[in-house]
């Protein structure tokens, strides 16, 4: 049976809401600049505009819309952002596959109190780590399980570490 672990749906709401601020934020920006007489009025000196006339009418505007884009591109990609453990290994994002016989370590330490764990696997000839984050992914618990139960590898954890490790020396 496969495990599947998706993009993270809080990430994604996160990343919609930011983009929702940050049209309302333009818009407002553009109201001020363009349309509330007496705010252009306060910012105009010898019939010339201000700098926060300017800002209100160009530069904050801009910014908003490209952090809305960013911030939308990013929430849009998530979505399709997905990892599983099958048969096979552990197929990742880009197209990759790490076999289970190529991991040599998983260390959970920082899972139960920062959410995240990292696969030390053997790739191309050299050493590489994996990091996976439940900010990133949903359902990292089931993914570890079926790691280890495919792996057979007892993952290193807060239990398995000798006390210098616990006590940060």
């Amino acid at each position: 049976m496969a495990v599947m672990a998706r993009g993270s749906r809080y990430k994604q709401k996160t990343d919609y809401l930011i983009v929702a601020i940050c049209l309302i934020g333009a818009l407002w920006l553009l109201n001020d600049g363009w349309r509330d007489e007496k705010f252009q009025q306060e910012h105009t000196k010898n019939d010339q505009p201000d700098g926060t006339l300017q800002l209100n009418r160009i530069y904050g505007p801009m910014v908003c819309a490209v952090a809305a884009v960013y911030f939308l591109i990013s929430a849009v990609r998530l979505s399709s952002k997905k990892i599983t453990a099958d048969e096979q290994g552990l197929h990742l994002p880009q197209g990759r596959i790490i076999a289970y016989n190529s991991i040599n370590k998983i260390d959970k330490r920082s899972f139960d109190k920062e959410g995240h764990f990292t696969i030390e696997y053997q790739g191309e000839g050299t050493d590489k780590q994996l990091k996976l984050s439940d900010r990133t992914y949903d359902h990292l618990p089931l993914l570890l399980d079926e790691i280890v139960r495919r792996t057979g590898a007892v993952p290193i954890d807060a239990e398995s570490t000798p006390k210098e490790l616990k006590d940060g020396r």
